[in-house]
């Protein structure tokens, strides 16, 4: 009986393949990556469904009067507790790999968005509607500039947080609803 020599280069292929494996961060499971992404998509629809609830109310909260002005900010109220209890919620999620990192930074960094908009925006729309001395001309002008101001922000905000999501979603092999596939 001889002994053969084993095949170093395959044996060395294989224990490369496996390093590069587990050096890149690689175990997350395709469910697991689905579950990390659809907890990311839940609490944005959480924001939108406030942001919406408020957009609804502040057409009637710039024409009206003290009763509309105490709907709107309590809506406000009810937004910022909402983003608060969001951003505890996402400070639970785990990234297990490079990839659900990236997706996690980006989402932070469009709560971070967010944030700003609730806690600075829509503070100063509501400072402008309950501003007596002004003109509704003025009002709505205002008004407007912080809409823009706000869109801006959301459409600078969303774009890192969409591409890291169509990343993540590449790589484990899902498509994200309402995003385009790139080709």
């Amino acid at each position: 009986m001889t002994l053969r020599r084993p095949n170093v280069v395959a044996l060395s292929t294989a224990a490369l393949i496996g390093a590069l494996w587990g050096l890149s961060g690689c175990k997350m499971s395709k469910k697991k990556a689905v579950d990390f992404n659809e907890s990311i998509v839940s609490v944005n629809k959480k924001l939108s469904t406030g942001g919406k609830n408020f957009g609804k109310l502040l057409g009637g909260a710039i024409r009206g009067g003290d009763r509309e002005l105490a709907k709107i900010k309590k809506a406000h109220d009810k937004l910022l507790k909402d983003y608060l209890k969001i951003r505890e919620e996402t400070k639970k999620l785990e990234p297990e790999d490079e990839d659900a990192l990236r997706l996690y930074r980006a989402h932070q960094a469009f709560l971070d968005g967010q944030g700003k908009t609730i806690k600075i925006d829509v503070v100063e729309v509501i400072a402008i509607i309950a501003d007596k001395a002004m003109e509704q001309r003025a009002k709505s002008g205002k008004i407007m500039a912080v809409i823009k101001r706000m869109a801006k922000r959301d459409e600078t905000d969303l774009k890192p947080l969409q591409e890291a999501q169509q990343a993540f979603a590449l790589k484990f092999g899902f498509r994200v609803r309402g995003q385009k596939e790139k080709r």
